[in-house]
């Protein structure tokens, strides 16, 4: 592949996995055009740089970075057409991702996905558009390894019912479409407290109800976002992939159990060992009825991903890129992620899940 055909739009680029793209692509020498809110490109452009700071250092960019400002909700999303003609693709990172706001994922989710559709409809030679969608998308059967071949089904919340939909838009378009859809994504390799805390508040939250909906064998299909990000500028570079949709998941190799990560949580705060599994979620007499009402509320929009005990099929992706090679276990990073923030960071995050 050339170097003048190595260039791409990337949505979403102060995202946890948009800014981790855009760090990787950099340093693989590609041309980026990166998207983020702001009300002018030098605002983006500082939000964009301040988040490629939090990554860990890679070897020197090889490519260049040109950052933008725009919305999902925006015509185009906001990307200059000069920058979507001289691009071989968009990476589609940008989203709502809060589960208690279904209107507001539906609105952002498949309104991005239908403006897409009229963007590439309207271009003469448009880009591949690669959708970052989510591997929950598939919550059925339980107890189950699930392929990407398999119909949509099971849990459904507003986030996942809105990428569920936002795929069939961009799949059924006519246009050249490929859904990447990573499992559980953890900030490994990001200096950023907020975005550790964001993710893992449920750990401090569950110790302090001393109860976990779960069985202790149940398995857990999660990934570094370092790992997801390398995974997905590898099939970049494929100009002729053998698929449409690919999960890019932990697999049967690298899932751990419920035991295994509470194992691995104790290391750090032994209070852990504490946490009943298989009981139903019920509060500590220690902690008050209103503490106790609002981390069982917080908790109940993610226990059906965290009893599902579903492994996500990580074949067709190695196939693809088998130098990408398997994603590291969490409980070998996991350490270092509960060490960003405070155990009370973690419970008063509680109150925006």
């Amino acid at each position: 592949m050339s170097q003048e055909s190595k260039t791409v739009v990337v949505t979403g680029g102060t995202g946890l996995i948009g800014g981790e793209l855009v760090s990787v692509l950099l340093s693989r020498g590609w041309n980026v055009h990166a998207m983020a809110r702001g009300a002018s490109d030098a605002e983006a452009s500082k939000r964009i740089r301040d988040r490629l700071s939090r990554s860990v250092q890679r070897s020197a960019p090889t490519g260049t970075l040109t950052c933008h400002a725009g919305a999902v909700t925006s015509e185009n999303l906001g990307i200059p057409l000069a920058a979507l003609r001289e691009s071989q693709a968009v990476l589609h990172c940008a989203g709502e991702t809060a589960f208690n706001e279904d209107e507001k994922c539906w609105k952002t989710n498949v309104g991005a996905a239908e403006r897409l559709v009229e963007l590439g409809r309207r271009l003469p030679n448009p880009p591949r558009i690669y959708f970052v969608s989510t591997a929950s998308v598939c919550m059925a059967p339980t107890h189950s390894r699930i392929a990407e071949d398999m119909r949509f089904g099971g849990y459904d919340n507003g986030y996942t019912r809105s990428k569920r939909k936002a795929e069939e838009v961009l799949l059924a378009s006519g246009l050249d479409v490929v859904v990447l859809r990573p499992t559980i994504v953890f900030s490994r390799g990001v200096e950023d407290r907020k975005m550790a805390r964001a993710m893992l508040w449920v750990i401090p939250a569950l110790i302090e109800l001393g109860s976990a909906p779960v069985e202790p064998e149940s398995r857990i299909d999660i990934i570094p976002v370092d790992y997801a990000a390398d995974a997905i500028e590898r099939l970049l570079g494929i100009p002729r992939l053998k698929h449409r949709i690919y999960h890019i998941s932990a697999g049967e190799s690298s899932s751990v159990t419920c035991g295994e990560f509470q194992e691995a949580v104790a290391r750090v705060d032994p209070r852990a060992r504490s946490v009943t599994m298989s009981a139903a979620l019920k509060g500590k007499k220690t902690a008050s009825d209103r503490l106790r009402a609002r981390l069982e509320e917080s908790i109940s929009f993610y226990v059906p991903f965290m009893s599902a005990d579903i492994v996500y099929a990580n074949a067709r992706l190695l196939g693809e890129v088998p130098a990408l090679g398997l994603s590291p276990k969490v409980t070998e990073y996991l350490q270092g992620l509960l060490g960003q923030f405070a155990y009370q960071e973690g419970i008063e995050e509680s109150a925006r899940p």
